[in-house]
Order: structure tokens, then C-alpha cells, then sequence
């Protein structure tokens, strides 16, 4: 039973981080981006800011599947 909670856990955490994350870059890292000086500042800003989230969503991807065997 408690593996099953922490599966669903780990599931919900996952999906949050997935999904809230990359809802906050595509808004507010994007967005965030807009004050730069010019569009080239703005391009390289936004990059860098993705490729730090990457292994951040890459984890919480390969969390989120590994947690659906105990769930199912």
C-alpha cells in the first residue's frame, strides 16, 4: 500500500514539475526575456534559461513513467 502512495506521489510531483515548469518558462522566462535590450539579448537570455531547465525536465519525464508501473 505505501508503495503504491509514494508511485502516486512521485506521479503528482512529476507531473507538477513538468508541466508547471515549462508553463513558467514558456510565461514568465519568455516574458521575463522582453525587457532585454535588443532581440539577439532577448534569444540568448531565453536559451540559457531552457537549457538549465532541461535535466530538470528530463528527471521529472523519466520520474513521471517510472512511477506509472506500481500505479497501474
Amino acid at each position: 500500500m505505501s508503495g503504491n502512495l509514494f508511485a502516486r506521489s512521485i506521479h503528482d510531483l512529476s507531473v507538477a514539475a513538468w508541466f508547471g515548469g515549462s508553463l513558467m518558462g514558456a510565461i514568465g522566462l519568455n516574458g521575463a526575456t522582453s525587457q532585454a535590450k535588443d532581440a539577439t539579448e532577448r534569444t540568448r537570455l531565453s536559451s540559457l534559461g531552457w537549457k538549465k531547465w532541461v535535466p530538470v525536465q528530463t528527471g521529472a519525464f523519466a520520474a513521471h513513467l517510472a512511477s506509472l508501473g506500481p500505479i497501474l
